[in-house]
């Protein structure tokens, strides 16, 4: 928009009206540019506007700052719409629609000039850091009293973070966003360790001696060699073995074949580690009644047989059956409204994951029935936690989902005859493809608390695309005869060299212990290549795609809207039928499609949240664990180490003082985005996974 110029008096100077400039016209320019050079290009967008007058240098600088205010706002607005333009567009419609005025163009300050033009005599301002701290208060003023706190907090934070201070910015966040008593214990902590030498707490020792996966005499070693440069920051092992107590719950029970802890103790012991680390929010809390929200599941895997004897000469370890849980998240509800307390920021790592049993067994029916069966009769016992904080006592109940589980052990508990059958439904191979039938089945509601599986739907649903792909040729879904079998082993080999050579992927190859390579992570990376892994399957493209969506839907860890969920299963399942009737659905990829919807809508907490990828990761430590950090004197000494290592490095207050890993993120897909519910929208990213793996 052009500038606008008009007489103010004959007598008087001409002044000229500062141009105006719509925001939809600033955000066009704003959006255009890589983020390096979006003030420049607004900066020059507004000087093209105003090319006729001249611009003086102070002008100049006060615009700059106001487009630097723009630039952040805009930021900030398109975060918030989750960098998604028609969302963007939608949201902040009539925001958009006003305008900016930039007056700082023709107001520029400087010495008044009079009517006759002298200049009015005075003394000059001076620089803000030049005046003395009454004189800054004094300038200050109206910004406090037009501006709110934490406008000026924000305002502070990016101001210094831009500067390149960013430790300073992250002190005022800290200081400003945190919970009320964090400013006092900072200054407590100052004053405690002026005239100390910094040295680490044995809590912090053992989180460096977990994280470096250090042994007792590395960790000596490493002492020792700083005390010889007169650096006295390690303590002690023994202090350090004191604190490793401190990670084990009472009455843990070690045999030569079997290692497990009381739920109720094991439960006692992690809510007041939780309750530990989360004291200072606890001391803002008003409410004393607490709820904790903890999954649990069990999965059996093999292990490394050792040269040990036992003592029945029957027992073997070559497997080994575990039970596991997870804290997700403590809360307390007031006035009908939830307020979390904590929230596990990693709901699928291994870092939480602590053990409840473990035993060499193999996994069969008995071993999950009679286990299961075990731990729900103590949960029927549980008896809330009391914990004492000061002046203050809370009483937490725990509430515990069975859903870290695979499809093995919801067939052995549900008491399904086969694999193959749906658990809930009943239906069989046969019946997957007539939705007509499958409306008309009784779903068992007991069990839809198991969930969904969404790591192990991952592998499914890859299984499911490339099953189809190897029988394309013959279109049925079993290859009987000499000559289909050979067309399906032929079209197997294809798919599975072009995946390694265009993608670099091994497909259906068995590994030398057990299972073979398809996992989560081969799943993830070939979903989200769906263009190139439908060239090579020949399987449809937008089913595909489809799949991908529903998949990273599952595991996002945000709440998702169970009737659009629905809906897009239910689509998905059409173009399924309409291009592949011939293949059953297999009984996970069912479940998804079919049951997701009630699962979902039963679920307390977000689905993905209640994965089961925590309980596996724990398999790969457990024999890490056992061949690195126990003594192989006696099996009693091998088991009691081995579960000691799986409490500490899950102990919460271990888990708080650890540095997290770094792991890439991905941007969520706006078809993802779409079947999510808007409250969860406004939610920062807590999905990602943190394994030690």
């Amino acid at each position: 928009m052009l500038p606008l110029f008009a007489p103010f008096d004959a007598r008087m100077y001409f002044f000229r009206m500062a141009p105006v400039f719509s925001r939809h016209a600033i955000f066009g320019v704003w959006i255009q540019h890589p983020p390096a050079e979006r003030i420049d290009a607004i900066t020059a967008f507004v000087k093209q506007g105003v090319e006729d007058q001249d611009i003086s240098e102070d002008a100049m600088s006060r615009l700059k700052i106001k487009i630097s205010k723009i630039s952040f706002e805009l930021q900030e607005k398109w975060e918030k719409a989750r960098r998604y333009r028609p969302r963007f567009l939608q949201n902040c419609a009539s925001w958009l629609d006003g305008e900016v005025d930039f007056s700082i163009l023709s107001s520029a300050p400087g010495p008044s000039v009079s009517r006759e033009g002298y200049v009015t005599p005075g003394r000059p301002n001076k620089p803000f850091k030049d005046c003395n701290p009454k004189v800054q208060t004094r300038k200050v003023t109206p910004l406090i009293e037009s501006t709110s706190p934490e406008e000026l907090s924000k305002a502070t934070e990016v101001v210094l973070r831009k500067a390149g201070k960013r430790d300073s910015a992250s002190i005022v966040k800290e200081l400003c966003f945190a919970s009320p008593t964090r400013g006092t214990n900072l200054k407590k902590a100052r004053k405690a360790s002026l005239g100390k030498p910094d040295k680490l707490t044995p809590d912090q020792a053992l989180s460096l001696l977990v994280d470096a996966k250090l042994s007792k005499n590395q960790y000596n070693i490493i002492r020792s060699q700083a005390q010889g440069i007169n650096c006295k920051i390690y303590p002690s092992y023994d202090q350090v073995k004191q604190a490793k107590a401190m990670c084990y719950p009472n009455n843990i029970n070690v045999t030569e074949t079997c290692a497990e802890i009381p739920l109720q103790d094991l439960i006692d012991h992690t809510v007041k580690r939780l309750c530990t680390v989360q004291e200072d929010c606890l001391q803002t809390c008003d409410e004393r009644t607490l709820d904790i929200i903890c999954k649990w599941g069990c999965d059996g895997s093999q292990q490394t047989r050792y040269h040990q004897n036992f003592s029945d000469g029957q027992s073997t370890d070559e497997n080994l059956f575990s039970v596991s849980m997870v804290p997700i998240q403590i809360y307390n509800v007031r006035n009908n409204r939830k307020s979390v307390v904590w929230q596990n920021p990693a709901p699928s790592s291994t870092r939480y994951c602590r053990p409840i049993k473990f035993m060499f067994a193999k996994e069969t029916v008995d071993v999950i029935t009679s286990a299961v069966k075990e731990v729900e009769q103590q949960i029927e016992n549980l008896i809330p936690t009391r914990i004492v904080l000061g002046e203050k006592e809370f009483i937490v109940k725990a509430k515990m989902i069975f859903c870290m589980i695979d499809g093995k052990v919801c067939n052995a508990v549900a008491s399904s005859a086969s694999t193959q059958r749906c658990y809930l439904c009943g239906a069989k191979p046969s019946d997957m493809n007539n939705l007509q039938a499958l409306s008309q089945r009784e779903v068992d509601r007991s069990f839809l608390n198991f969930g969904l599986s969404p790591l192990h739907a991952r592998v499914r649903f890859l299984e499911c695309v490339l099953h189809i792909s190897y029988r394309l040729d013959i279109r049925t879904w079993q290859a009987r005869g000499k000559e289909n079998k050979k067309k399906v082993s032929e079209k197997k080999k294809i798919v599975q060299e072009k995946i390694r050579s265009e993608l670099g992927l091994l497909v259906d190859v068995p590994k030398q212990q057990a299972g073979n390579t398809n996992d989560g992570n081969t799943a993830r990376k070939l979903f989200r290549n769906a263009d190139k892994f439908s060239e090579i399957t020949g399987v449809n493209r937008e089913l595909i795609y489809r799949f991908c969506v529903i998949l990273e839907c599952l595991n996002c860890g945000f709440p998702v809207d169970a009737d659009k969920f629905g809906v897009y299963c239910r689509t998905t399942l059409d173009l399924y039928l309409q291009n592949y009737h011939w293949y059953p659905l297999p009984v996970s990829v069912h479940k998804v499609l079919f049951h997701g919807k009630d699962i979902i809508a039963a679920s307390i907490i977000p689905i993905g949240q209640l994965s089961e990828e925590a309980q596996e990761a724990r398999n790969k430590d457990s024999r890490k664990y056992r061949e690195l950090f126990t003594r192989k004197d006696s099996r009693v000494h091998t088991n009691t180490d081995l579960l000691h290592r799986l409490l500490i490095t899950s102990d919460p207050l271990i888990v708080n003082m650890r540095a997290r890993a770094k792991t890439k993120r991905s941007e969520i897909m706006p078809d993802v985005l779409e079947l999510l519910r808007e409250t969860s929208l406004e939610v920062s990213d807590t999905s990602d996974t943190d394994s030690d793996l």
